[in-house]
């Protein structure tokens, strides 16, 4: 099982970690001889029910971390940091207690975590060695964390 496998590799090192939401979409049902099944049950199925933004029925939270390093040389056009390995995870919730034990089993707790300041990563230094909430900086991610909001967006594009 590729879950189980992943456990045996946690992330180490510099983590770029932010929460995002993907739509979730219902699966076209077929019975035995191939027909489609109605099922206008779902709260997927009427847009007008449904929250925008965070919290959206809409949307499940996903949880990402993204390996990354300095850059020895950079020139003005590429990132400042060099991607590592990648971990999505499906959450319930994104408060401190599931934040935290998602960091627990996919990060080593030697590690460094950069994130937004997010009130659910709040408590993430209780778990690894060193946690740094950038405050007050909407504009300084990109360069501090580029690669979780590049896998995000390339995520959110292709699927």
């Amino acid at each position: 099982n590729m879950g189980i496998r992943e456990e045996k590799y946690p992330l180490k090192g510099e983590i770029e970690m932010d929460d995002a939401f993907f739509e979730v979409v219902d699966l076209v049902e077929k019975d035995e001889l191939g027909n489609v099944i109605d099922n206008n049950t779902s709260i997927l199925s009427n847009p007008f029910k449904q929250k925008r933004g965070r919290g959206s029925q809409g949307k499940q939270k996903v949880l990402v971390m993204v390996e990354s390093k300095p850059r020895e040389q950079t020139s003005r056009y590429k990132k400042q940091r060099e991607m590592g390995y990648v971990k999505m995870i499906v959450i319930d919730e994104l408060d401190n207690d599931s934040v935290n034990y998602e960091v627990q089993r996919n990060i080593r707790p030697d590690s460094h975590i950069i994130s937004d300041n997010w009130r659910g990563f709040s408590k993430v230094g209780e778990v690894v060695i060193q946690y740094s909430p950038m405050l007050g900086q909407p504009n300084a991610s990109m360069k501090k964390v580029p690669w979780v909001h590049t896998v995000i967006s390339k995520c959110k594009r292709e699927f």
